[in-house]
């Protein structure tokens, strides 16, 4: 029955070991998905290739006509000037 005793709390300090020491700050920093600085977009032809390649599954994912993502495209322009 002790040696039951010890080890439930041998694991549970292991585990509560494991789960507060396992992850450091770095790991836990992302960097955005969602957006990306200008200057790197059209920093390579590849990087560009893969902005109009977001754009046409964006289309795709909300049904989106030409016209309504040029319209957002300058709604976006005018709202960062």
């Amino acid at each position: 029955m002790k040696n039951k005793k010890f080890l439930n709390k041998l694991i549970l300090l292991l585990g509560l070991i494991f789960i507060l020491g396992g992850c450091s700050d770095s790991f836990l920093e992302t960097n955005p998905t969602q957006t990306v600085r200008e200057d790197v977009v059209y920093s390579t032809y590849e990087s560009a290739l893969s902005l109009l390649d977001g754009t046409y599954r964006y289309m795709h994912t909300y049904n989106t006509s030409v016209e309504q993502m040029v319209d957002m495209m300058i709604l976006v322009k005018n709202l960062l000037i």
